[in-house]
């Protein structure tokens, strides 16, 4: 079922997709996902190195890096009265924290660092770009590139209305007409994956009605932002303690933060 394991690098997913790979000669369909540019990188890659592991290891350990230079870009951008040794600490928090592993690690998951690094590359062109034309058309096109390697990039679009509300402080209308672009990308994508599996959100490939589909978004968000700060942990006091542990030093950081704002807002 799984294929030959080859000097046990490969992991889980990485058995399956391989295996179809190595069999058929095409690129890995499976009806339980949509990442049609997931699938296609992980076909290619396998034209490139076959069943080697070390050249699939190699390159998704830079791309984290590359993550990683991203977020201190970000970092820069979103904290201009940061100091340069703050925002390297926040992107080497991103390097080396620990839930990142399953994306370095697994072959099948490499899709995931790829949508990140067009995330990041759209976040920080729609803080950098003025022109508004130019703006729109990079971060449309990251967007989408994104939500073709995997589909959590869906979120996108509400990291750019939190960022125009309380960083640029803009009103509602404005902040639609700037994040419109990519709403349209997302419906697109949204009736494409519809046709393709019968879902519009990730649901591990369960046949649902599109009204039942859609009621999976607010369930789907939270699920999206636990994981985004916590790592996998093997009892519930474990993750109580880490939870409280994450939400202490969250606290500690915005403490820190404002008292900096405020001094350098007084000293000018």
């Amino acid at each position: 079922m799984y294929g030959p394991v080859v000097n046990g690098f490969f992991v889980s997913d990485d058995f399956v997709f391989l295996y179809r790979i190595q069999q058929s000669g095409f690129v890995p369909y499976s009806g339980m996902f949509f990442r049609p540019a997931s699938q296609l990188l992980l076909w290619l890659n396998y034209q490139l190195w076959h069943l080697n592991p070390q050249p699939y290891f190699i390159i998704s350990v830079c791309l984290h890096l590359f993550n990683t230079a991203l977020v201190f870009i970000l970092s820069k951008k979103l904290s201009p009265t940061f100091l340069f040794y703050q925002n390297y600490i926040a992107a080497l928090l991103f390097m080396i924290y620990p839930f990142a592993c399953e994306t370095i690690f697994w072959i099948s998951a490499q899709g995931v660092l790829v949508a990140t690094s067009f995330i990041l590359l759209a976040i920080i062109c729609h803080i950098k770009i003025e022109s508004s034309i130019f703006r729109s058309l990079c971060v449309t096109l990251f967007f989408g590139i994104a939500l073709l390697f995997y589909e959590s990039a869906w979120c996108f679009p509400l990291l750019l209305i939190v960022y125009d509300y309380k960083v640029n402080c803009l009103s509602i209308k404005k902040i639609l007409q700037r994040t419109a672009p990519a709403g349209v990308v997302f419906i697109l994508y949204a009736i494409w994956r519809w046709i393709a599996v019968h879902q519009f959100f990730y649901d591990y490939g369960s046949k649902k009605s599109a009204f039942e589909s859609l009621s999976l978004l607010p369930s789907t968000l939270l699920m999206l932002l636990g994981r985004s700060v916590m790592v996998p942990l093997q009892s519930p006091e474990m993750f109580v303690g880490f939870s409280c542990g994450v939400l202490l030093l969250l606290f500690f950081i915005f403490l820190v933060t404002k008292r900096r704002n405020n001094i350098v807002i007084y000293n000018n």
